[in-house]
């Protein structure tokens, strides 16, 4: 088993951590590309107040994408949507709905730009009619909409 070592993270790192965050990573990693990349920080007793200029940056980060996210949920909560598809004689979808559709109906109706990773991974529409979804903004802040799916 290898060495590891604490760092901070300067930034978000997929599969590591958030912004902020303190985390236990092999020396290897965090010698030879997380710190080289300017992503992390090793924490030591030298950079105690760098440690802390972080976590409030990450503090003051947090609140202001709350805020944001509270604000676009008023725009987008109880709202609808439309998405015309077509359909086979028998009134079923050829494919099905998905993240990348909703997102561009939500940017057409609603003049709201939503990126696709904010809504469900396992978000899918088969059928016409209307559909009730949730998208997660921030946090714990999530909107509700209404996605009508209607013949084109």
């Amino acid at each position: 088993m290898g060495k590891q070592v604490s760092v901070i993270l300067v930034e978000d790192i997929p599969g590591l951590g958030a912004f902020g965050d303190e985390k236990k990573v092999k020396a290897g990693y965090a010698n030879n590309f997380l710190i080289p990349q300017g992503l992390v920080e090793l924490v030591n007793a030298s950079n105690t107040n760098l440690i802390q200029d972080i976590q409030k940056k990450k503090a003051r980060y947090e609140a202001q994408k709350t805020d944001e996210a509270t604000s676009l949920k008023k725009r987008l909560d109880g709202q609808s949507v439309s998405i015309p598809v077509a359909v086979n004689d028998n009134g079923d979808l050829y494919g099905s709905v998905g993240a990348k559709e909703l997102c561009a109906a939500i940017q057409r109706d609603l003049n709201v730009s939503v990126s696709k990773d904010r809504v469900s991974r396992t978000f899918q529409i088969n059928a016409l009619g209307d559909h009730e979804t949730m998208i997660e903004l921030f946090g714990d802040v999530a909107a509700t909409l209404t996605v009508s799916v209607t013949q084109a």
